[in-house]
């Protein structure tokens, strides 16, 4: 059985609200037999989506653009993305708006398809397709109709509007729409009443009866709609403000840009992939304007406990009056409502589960009477994703491994339009180890070079790493990459600085002659036979320390190479490494450190250090008992909160040291606030929040590989860890001897995807000593991949200048660095 739809919207399980509604129709009579959709664009929004979903060849073979113009009336509403409406004397429009985006050659072309197909049924998804029904139904089948509550909600948001350009539009597509229905009504049968739509489902998770201080605002597509929307939302923060009650944090989806600049503040999500993981852990939904499209999704909203604010006409109008967790709310009123729904003891835990199970409840039975209505006999709440005709990847994923720091790093090529959402890497039973995502700047990118990876031998993988790529609909494909396939790194630049005309570095090596190495860069070897080397006996290695004339040119990518054979005139070969490009901040002279670093520099010299974690195995007698006048600093090991204990302890640090983007944000002036010790940020201005109180900035270095940096003042490289900044400060204040504690080197965590942030988060607490750490606030996972590679660059960067690191932490997975008994430790500094 064949049923044939003609739709305005693509078909697409995480695109816009109309999108969505497509994509639930087809999916809904796709459990009855074949399906084949025509989409039709009158408003001129499908294009690009078309165009994304032929690079990734998910639906249609790619194409050129047809030359037939977008109608004026039909462009309005994209046309008016300021929020100004059209001039009274042209919202009249064309006489026939249909016939220029529905001429005659187009409607013969439509029933020779239907004729050809000779369909079960054809269904108009759309009311703007009513003109369509009279010449389809030579085609036989049963001819569906839907959208009956388009036109009485056009009529009444005409009744709303305050200009008259905007109350004629309305009314104009109110009339329109009541003219076609009654013309093509014969002989069909209605399917989507108002209130009889197939729902939308989105996955219900336990982790939305958490609710953030957010509220989301989904744009309607209607320029001037949107416009009012933004227009009141900012009246109600300019009263909260007024009265001294905090705001929410506004997240916006789907808003053209020049719109969202109403409101600067505000999160700006231009798609909707994320729409369910963004309205599940939000406050409210704010929906000023419950326009047809939108009205699935308030209901979609409630079944995830977010309680829904719309217009109290639109909730008489669709008769959802009453329902659970849906607040009429008028404009005026708004500010009043967001006050008390952001007090915490307005609503809580269970006031939001009752919510979902209700809506839950009313999902089901529409999803039962859609189902019989269309003579059904279920409709699935989501469906399977679609076959994809070209590979997510270019060529295969390798696996690199460091025997030295254990790290198991995948890399990949993805096709930006493939629609990668995350990687998943998995053990050989399938137990989920670690996520990759791709940022913001990478998904812009036509091919995605990712990669990243977790601390684990490969006997601790069960004989292999697994490769899940997802998309926002799931799976989308998976690789098996087996133990013996994985390639050894065998050397990697640990340090660079400048002097004048000469590259100073350190890299470290599996082993081998130091004079058998090589640097070399675009084509060029120069042998290292000065090079000095020290071993490290206990991960099986050597540092090595060389100085090489500068590169002739910044563009060029240093590698190492190593000479395999016993003669000293055989050539040098490549070996499996992370090559580094020339970093542009190597391509001057070193210029001198702002004020507040060069007062840092050497100001402890030949005195030792402690580095002083928060993980779980810290204990509050040794904190105790390290030696107030031997700390040189002690900070928290990716979330600088360590004042938390004072109270627990007699230890102060001196200074406090933070790289974690989110614990800045959140905790920023609270640690120079609170903190016995200078505060020291290591974060780029751009993101910098305003702190007042004594902090050094620290600017963050943009190489890919985590050098360890010299010169901080130049730069400062993060390495994934706020131990790695703290170690490179140390350096450069003159520390040669640090010992660490309390670096755990382990976490346990839930990793989640949530769209406000451009990494995987977790919520999860007890990995400090101390308890409610962040307040169930978001923290950045651990990069193994710079962690791992940044404690090694720091190992090699102190032995190469005459110092060392070494690790009294109880327990942990830390062995990069020699062990040391803290007990032996504390007694041989007294003495």
């Amino acid at each position: 059985m064949t049923t044939l739809i003609f739709d305005t919207a693509l078909a697409l399980p995480f695109g816009s609200p109309r999108q969505r509604a497509a994509e639930a129709l087809r999916s809904a009579f796709s459990t009855a037999g074949e399906v084949r959709m025509v989409t039709l664009d009158p408003w001129g929004t499908e294009w690009a989506d078309r165009m994304r979903m032929a690079l990734s060849d998910r639906l249609f073979p790619g194409r050129r653009k047809r030359g037939e113009g977008t109608p004026d009336f039909f462009a309005w509403p994209r046309r008016m993305a300021a929020g100004r409406f059209p001039p009274p004397a042209q919202a009249e429009g064309e006489a026939d708006p249909f016939r220029s985006w529905l001429p005659a050659r187009r409607i013969e072309r439509l029933a020779a398809l239907a004729e050809r197909l000779r369909p079960a049924r054809i269904v108009l998804a759309d009311p703007l397709l009513a003109p369509l029904a009279s010449p389809l139904r030579s085609a036989g089948g049963e001819m569906i109709l839907s959208g009956a509550g388009h036109a009485a909600w056009h009529e009444e948001a005409a009744r709303r509007m305050p200009d008259a350009g905007g109350y004629r539009w309305h009314a104009r597509l109110a009339g329109l729409l009541h003219e076609e229905s009654r013309r093509s009504r014969q002989g069909s049968r209605d399917l989507l009443a108002s209130a009889e739509e197939i729902p939308l489902v989105f996955p219900f998770d336990d982790a939305f009866l958490s609710k953030a201080r957010s509220v989301v605002v989904l744009s309607t597509g209607i320029g001037w709609l949107d416009g009012m929307t933004l227009a009141g939302l900012r009246a109600a923060l300019g009263t909260m403000a007024a009265r001294g009650v905090p705001a929410p944090e506004i997240v916006l989806i789907g808003f053209p840009p020049d719109l969202a600049q109403m409101l600067p503040d505000a999160l700006v999500q231009p798609h909707w992939t994320h729409l369910a993981g963004l309205i599940g852990g939000a406050r409210a939904l704010w929906l000023p304007w419950l326009t047809p499209d939108l009205m699935r999704v308030a209901l979609a909203a409630l079944a995830l406990g977010t309680p829904v604010l719309v217009h109290p006409r639109d909730a008489a109008l669709w008769r959802i009056e009453g329902q659970e967790g849906l607040l009429p709310v008028r404009t005026e009123m708004l500010a009043l409502v967001l006050a008390h729904l952001l007090d915490p003891a307005a609503l809580g835990t269970e006031d939001y589960r009752r919510i979902a199970e209700e809506a839950q409840g009313v999902i089901e039975a529409q999803r039962r009477r859609a189902a019989e209505r269309l003579g059904l006999a279920a409709i699935p709440a989501a469906a399977p994703p679609r076959p994809r005709r070209v590979p997510v990847l270019l060529g295969e994923p390798a696996v690199l491994w460091n025997p030295l720091t254990h790290l198991v790093l995948a890399r990949m090529q993805i096709r930006g339009s493939a629609g990668i959402e995350e990687v998943r890497l998995l053990d050989a039973e399938g137990r989920e180890l670690y996520r990759l995502v791709p940022n913001d700047q990478q998904r812009r990118q036509r091919i995605i070079a990712l990669e990243g990876g977790l601390i684990a031998s490969p006997t601790e993988l069960q004989g292999g790493l697994r490769i899940a790529l997802h998309g926002a609909e799931g799976v989308l494909t998976e690789y098996f990459v087996p133990s013996e396939r994985f390639l050894p790194l065998e050397a990697e630049i640990a340090m660079l600085h400048r002097d004048g005309a000469i590259l100073h570095g350190a890299f470290w090596a599996r082993g081998g002659d130091p004079s058998s190495w090589a640097i070399g860069w675009s084509g060029f070897q120069m042998g290292l036979s000065q090079a000095e080397h020290r071993p490290m006996p206990d991960i099986g290695g050597v540092a090595v320390s060389f100085s090489v004339p500068l590169p002739l040119t910044t563009r060029s990518e240093l590698s190492l190479w190593q000479r395999r054979a016993t003669s000293r005139f055989a050539s040098a070969e490549s070996v499996h490494q992370r090559v580094l490009p020339v970093a542009p901040l190597l391509a001057a002279p070193t210029a001198p450190p702002p004020d507040p670093l060069q007062k840092l520099q050497d100001i402890h010299r030949g005195r030792r250090g402690w580095i002083v974690g928060n993980g779980p195995s810290v204990r509050l007698e040794d904190l105790a008992a390290i030696p107030a006048d031997d700390v040189v600093f002690c900070f928290v090991f990716c979330f600088n909160r360590f004042h938390l204990s004072y109270d627990s302890h007699p230890l102060r640090e001196d200074y406090v040291v933070s790289a974690d983007t989110l614990m800045i944000r959140d905790f920023g002036q609270e640690m120079i606030d609170r903190s016995a010790g200078l505060a020291l940020f290591c974060q780029p201005l751009s993101v910098m929040p305003p702190l007042k109180g004594p902090y050094v900035h620290l600017p963050p270095g943009d190489n890919p590989l985590p050098l360890f940096s010299r010169h901080p003042g130049q730069y400062v490289s993060v390495g994934g860890s706020s131990v790695f900044v703290a170690l490179q400060m140390a350096h450069w204040m003159g520390i040669r001897d640090v010992a660490l504690y309390g670096i755990d080197y382990s976490f346990s965590m839930t990793l989640r995807r949530d769209p406000r942030y451009p990494f995987p988060v977790s919520f999860e607490e007890g990995n400090h000593f101390i308890a409610a750490y962040r307040e169930a606030r978001p923290w950045c996972p651990p990069t193994w991949r710079d962690i791992s590679s940044g404690f090694l660059n720091a190992r090699v960067a102190f032995e190469t200048t005459g110092g060392r690191i070494v690790n009294a932490t109880r327990g942990g997975r830390l062995e990069i660095f020699p062990r040391r008994d803290f007990d032996e430790l504390i007694r041989e500094r007294a003495g």
